[in-house]
């Protein structure tokens, strides 16, 4: 008799393959329709913008002198926004964000919450589901580009350099 490893495949899990499958479509819908869906919103004003300005804005790019309007039709909705107050006067700051989530992490103290010590634990389960491993990593922001704005026009972009 020959034995064989029997191998679970996601494959073999309908609901959790198309689960993934789902998941990974409406990501990849949202993050390509959002640039377009804005500049649909706002066809009216996308039109009586320069060709050179539609051109950088179709792109996702940006440049100095650009309004609020074309940065939001470019880029979106800022993650967070700040107002700098300087001896030169008020600007405006926009601030876009990516977010990290820490890589997982284990703990000498597994055997308190389900290890070999005192068996499992009944709605932990075993060390490798410990929560704190998984569940509670935590999330850092990180800016990677900063829109600066004065009288209602960039007039500074800061770039996360690599």
């Amino acid at each position: 008799m020959i034995a064989t490893r029997s191998r679970t495949c996601f494959f073999r899990r309908p609901a959790l393959f198309f689960g993934m499958v789902v998941t990974m479509a409406m990501l990849l819908i949202s993050g390509c329709a959002s640039l377009e869906k804005r500049i649909e919103r706002n066809a009216d004003y996308f039109a009586t913008l320069p060709p050179e300005r539609q051109a950088l804005i179709s792109s996702g790019e940006i440049d100095v002198g650009f309004s609020k309007q074309d940065v939001y039709l470019a880029l979106g909705e800022a993650d967070v926004k700040y107002t700098r107050r300087t001896s030169a006067g008020e600007s405006e700051v926009w601030s876009y964000r990516e977010y990290e989530t820490a890589p997982p992490y284990f703990h000498d103290d597994w055997a308190w919450h389900g290890g070999l010590h005192h068996g499992p634990h009944p709605y932990r389960g075993y060390p490798f589901a410990y929560r704190h491993s998984w569940y509670d990593r935590p999330r850092y922001a990180r800016d990677v580009m900063r829109v600066v704005f004065e009288n209602g026009q960039v007039s500074a972009i800061e770039r996360e350099v690599d």
